[in-house]
């Protein structure tokens, strides 16, 4: 049997590393304001038993039972204060997951990347990754990293959401609503170019290549959430979004064009089945044109952990789950 030949990626392998490169401060579910709550840290990470005293019951469930299923320890560490999302959660093959925390965060923070861990490590759910052999850009890893991030946060709201967790306030963070959804309506209305309409996260980068993935990801992710989870938002919140959605299909019209293209792949595939969840992220990348630089492919287990192999897209998409 051909063994399988682990990418790269082994040093740390940060979902949200991608976001923090390319998306800024408006990331949902993810609060900038700074408080001064978290548990005792030192260089070499956070206290794991203040962390874990933190966490409400189901939560702290939530970690024994990853632990359990992998046979890993989560490891906790601090971000900066200055750091632009509230919390990360990144794999440093083939056996260290590490959830980082900037001193702000709050248990459902953590529970958020340990549902990352879960889908990747436990339940099997394909990850975009890197081609054998092909030259590594920052540019184009920020661009599938957000696929990868909008895609599977669809998955972990709903998992936080069966735990028991409330939608409006906890799983989506009022940030969204306050920020993203109150600031850009405004800002198209008033007419502001592209550079000042509080999107421009990749226009600066690479020429604009990604411009329009960018600005396509807030549009998708608010039809998504509205579409899941219509009624389960205050009227003002459900209100704000319905109202970024009208303001965005009427001032960036080929931005919204390109979402709908992604909205369709969400359409047509099951994005709670391993098989349909694989087919969007292959989809969208391909839209983006990154096909020949990513792939899907799923973490195995190896004899010391875990082990993420250069891509097999035919393997996961042809297979029946």
């Amino acid at each position: 049997m051909k063994k399988n030949r682990a990418t790269e990626s082994n040093g740390p392998v940060s979902r949200r590393d991608f976001l923090k490169r390319a998306a800024g401060a408006a990331i949902v579910g993810l609060p900038c304001i700074m408080t001064r709550s978290a548990p005792g840290q030192s260089d070499q990470g956070l206290d794991r038993n203040a962390v874990t005293a933190k966490l409400r019951n189901a939560i702290r469930d939530l970690l024994e039972e990853m632990e359990d299923e992998t046979g890993l320890t989560v490891e906790f560490r601090p971000l900066p204060r200055s750091f632009g999302v509230v919390a990360q959660y990144g794999f440093e093959q083939p056996r260290r997951p590490v959830v980082h925390l900037r001193e702000d965060w709050q248990d459902v923070d953590a529970a958020h990347e340990m549902m990352h861990m879960k889908l990747e490590l436990v339940d099997g759910f394909a990850v975009l990754a890197w081609r054998e052999n092909v030259e590594r850009d920052k540019v184009i890893e920020s661009a599938f990293g957000l696929i990868r991030s909008y895609t599977d946060d669809m998955l972990v709201f709903d998992l936080l959401a069966k735990m028991g967790l409330k939608i409006d306030g906890e799983v989506i963070k009022r940030q969204l609503f306050d920020d993203v959804c109150t600031k850009v309506p405004r800002y198209l209305r008033a007419g502001r170019m592209l550079k000042d309409d509080g999107m421009a996260h990749l226009d600066d980068v690479a020429e604009g290549r990604f411009s329009d993935l960018r600005r396509s990801t807030f549009l998708v992710q608010a039809e998504l959430l509205l579409k899941a989870y219509k009624g389960k938002f205050s009227v003002k919140h459900e209100r704000r979004l319905k109202d970024f959605i009208d303001a965005f299909r009427k001032y960036r019209p080929p931005q919204a064009a390109r979402a709908d293209k992604v909205l369709a792949f969400f359409a047509e595939y099951d994005l709670a089945t391993i098989k349909g969840h694989a087919r969007i992220l292959t989809e969208w990348a391909a839209l983006e044109g990154l096909d020949g630089s990513v792939g899907v492919s799923c973490y195995v287990r190896s004899a010391d952990g875990f082990i993420l192999p250069y891509p097999t897209d035919c393997k996961i998409l042809e297979q029946d789950y």
